[in-house]
């Protein structure tokens, strides 16, 4: 057994389990100490696969995916396993890098021979490993707000896309903040797909978008952007950081004197805890949509939040939406599994389009069979003086309007691609 593999050992598979697996199991609502048959009856272990970012740049997201994973599987094996069956998580550094995402999910997929993998971060790294799940020999769980468009059997959505995002969060604005935007985007597949949607809900509200760019992810000088915002007088920045260096733009803009001339808005804003890396002063009162906050009010959350600080020994108040996300994945996909009484790929998919609605900490979710992405509550927050976000606005049972116009796997099972808008 290779030492990034967490394992549970077959005869314990009955027994009771104590502290935080009882507490986890109740957050995903079923029952802890559920007997799966007698030890020489009993299914075998089966190996499943978590792949995140724990070093190279992008570990703020890739640890609370980790942590989210492991906690998810405490939970499910102290309630008597996936379909009877105890789950081994063999979990990989991807190392902030393409290549290793698509080098880890093969070994998992053909090695190791596991049904199901959820992870990564990046639009890019997730679209690298998409084409290894076209043989159905797993399913693959994407736990990250992302751009949208994709449309592929085997593969599950458990972030929102851009349209259950920017919508929301457009509407809002235009209603509170104005109607001249101005978008600072990353320069890759999120960052260009996400302002393309930006610039046709802008206008489609009736907004004006006075300019845009993108910026490599390694950039930490936004002298010139600063100056390009100052020449065009915006009401509003659009403002999607990824990674440690694009998080500097808001103490730059902060000290250029903009905070009282116009706002920040954002899609991804604290999907990272980047209100934790940028200073309370620069960072109170930017506006964000997200699916999960610390904040949100449900029995779920409270439990969840507790058998996170129980495992963790803290941290609860700094969960963001790829932890919430994974664990949202592993519910989905465990529940399905218990359902179809299996594990196999083609069994579990097929009791998900067979109707799944679940509480989960960032409120009700329902699996939308004719996209493989998820119909959700979106919240409008802005961060306050202590680092944190308050709700200002729900959107309950938000669906995936853009997926749902281009894509149908009911229909067209076959469907492998990621459609884009057209701009």
């Amino acid at each position: 057994m290779s030492k990034n593999q967490t394992a549970g050992s077959p005869n314990r598979r009955n027994r009771c389990v104590a502290g935080v697996a009882l507490l986890a199991a109740t957050v995903f609502g079923l029952t802890a100490c559920t007997p799966s048959g007698s030890d020489e009856g009993a299914a075998s272990a089966v190996t499943v696969g978590a792949v995140q970012d724990l070093s190279g740049g992008l570990e703020i997201y890739g640890q609370q995916q980790l942590d989210a994973s492991k906690l998810a599987i405490a939970a499910i094996n102290a309630a008597g396993g996936a379909a009877g069956s105890e789950l081994n998580l063999s979990d990989k550094n991807t190392q902030s890098q393409d290549a290793l995402n698509v080098q880890y999910a093969r070994d998992l997929i053909q090695s190791e021979k596991a049904p199901v993998v959820v992870g990564a971060l990046t639009s890019s790294a997730r679209e690298a490993m998409r084409p290894l799940f076209a043989s159905g020999q797993s399913l693959y769980f994407y736990p990250a707000l992302y751009e949208g468009g994709v449309c592929d059997a085997n593969t599950v959505i458990t972030g929102p896309s851009a349209s259950q995002q920017i919508q929301p969060l457009i509407d809002y604005s235009l209603k509170n903040l104005g109607t001249k935007y101005y978008i600072v985007a990353p320069d890759y597949n999120f960052g260009s797909i996400s302002t393309t949607w930006f610039e046709t809900y802008i206008t489609a509200g009736g907004g004006e978008v006075v300019g845009s760019e993108l910026v490599p992810l390694d950039v930490s000088n936004y002298s010139s952007t600063i100056s390009k915002i100052q020449a065009t007088k915006p009401d509003v920045i659009v403002w999607l950081p990824v990674g440690a260096a694009q998080s500097g733009f808001a103490a730059q803009f902060a000290a250029a004197g903009l905070k009282d001339q116009m706002t920040l808005i954002s899609t991804n804003y604290g999907s990272g805890n980047q209100q934790l890396a940028v200073s309370a002063e620069a960072g109170e009162g930017i506006i964000a949509a997200l699916d999960y906050v610390p904040g949100i009010d449900n029995q779920a959350n409270t439990d969840f939040k507790a058998a996170w600080d129980t495992e963790f020994g803290k941290g609860a108040n700094e969960i963001h939406e790829s932890g919430a996300n994974t664990w949202i994945a592993w519910k989905l996909w465990s529940e399905a599994a218990n359902k179809a009484g299996s594990t196999e790929p083609a069994k579990v998919l097929e009791a998900l389009r067979s109707g799944m609605t679940i509480d989960s900490p960032a409120g009700q979710v329902t699996f939308d069979p004719k996209t493989n992405h998820l119909i959700r509550p979106m919240y409008i927050v802005q961060q306050n003086s202590t680092q944190g976000f308050d709700i200002l606005e729900t959107v309950d049972a938000v669906v995936p309007e853009y997926e749902q116009s281009v894509c149908d796997l009911m229909s067209e099972s076959t469907t492998n691609q990621q459609f884009v808008p057209e701009g």
